[in-house]
């Protein structure tokens, strides 16, 4: 059976993102274990929380860091 993403090699990376935001976790972890390139697409984002958090006072340097 091929995968969702297998149909559509020709996909660009901002519209897999985008669908794999309505995937659920147990999918994703399956896809990021089956090939590299997955792997690295749903790699976890930032903690957006501390990255505002730094922004909004100023610690720029940190932020670039995270």
């Amino acid at each position: 059976m091929q995968t969702q993403f297998e149909r559509f090699p020709e996909l660009p990376q901002e519209l897999e993102v985008e669908s794999a935001h309505h995937l659920p976790s147990s999918r994703l972890a399956h896809y990021a274990q089956m090939n590299k390139k997955y792997h690295t697409l749903f790699q976890p984002l930032p903690d957006a929380r501390q990255l505002v958090h730094w922004v909004m006072r100023g610690e720029l340097v940190k932020a670039q860091a995270l």
